[in-house]
């Protein structure tokens, strides 16, 4: 019984001191790093490639994609955000994006656009069972393209918030003002936007940005 207890009080000192440290490091980052949160400015390399590939093909469909944000994601943001990401009862935490729907060299392609650490444009993703779609009424005579949209999102959330993620800057508004870029209106938001309180302190809300900046730079 001593033993558990031992690792206990190990197991929460560790923790406690990675608590402390991490707070150390954002401090010293915010206070030495200029514009820290300006850590992104452009596509990474990976989803420009896809964007300079599909970018100008017509839109033919769309559909909003939200999926359950997971226990493990739920448990990183606690962390990240020293416990000032919303443990209220909210319901369900929903990711969201957009899938559009187009013809390239005569096949049919469907490409995933959504914000997480940054703006992620990809042919290569999973549709699960907990996933849902919800289809977006596109006029067949509308000829919009996937660089269309994101020039016009980039535009009105400016480039900061565009390519930057903060816990009030997720996914959720970006996918509402790339809906108003496709010129849809508000019917659409209920699946989009959900009234989550983010009171979060300015020492959390820059804590992320230094997690995120890190990220970037390991590749994240």
């Amino acid at each position: 019984k001593s033993k558990i207890i031992k690792n206990n009080l190990l197991f929460i000192s560790i923790i406690f001191i990675f608590f402390v440290l991490c707070i150390v490091i954002s401090y010293l980052c915010i206070a030495y790093i200029p514009n820290i949160t300006l850590y992104n400015t452009k596509y990474a390399k990976e989803y420009q490639k896809i964007l300079d590939k599909y970018g100008n093909c017509k839109i033919n469909r769309a559909y909003i994609m939200r999926k359950p944000i997971s226990k493990f994601h739920h448990n990183v943001l606690l962390l990240i955000t020293l416990y000032n990401w919303p443990t209220k009862s909210y319901g369900t935490l929903y990711h969201t994006g957009i899938i559009f729907e187009i013809e390239h060299n005569n096949k049919t392609k469907h490409i995933f656009v959504h914000k997480s650490t940054k703006i992620k444009i990809t042919d290569e993703f999973k549709i699960h069972c907990d996933h849902e779609l919800v289809p977006i009424k596109i006029p067949k005579k509308k000829t919009q393209t996937i660089q269309e949209i994101m020039d016009i999102t980039r535009d009105k959330l400016g480039t900061h918030d565009f390519f930057n993620w903060t816990p009030d800057n997720n996914c959720q508004p970006f996918t509402r003002i790339m809906i108003k870029a496709m010129g849809k209106g508000k019917k659409y938001n209920k699946y989009i936007t959900q009234p989550v309180d983010y009171d979060f302190s300015y020492l959390s809300t820059n804590f992320v940005a230094v997690f995120l900046y890190f990220g970037q730079l390991c590749g994240g």
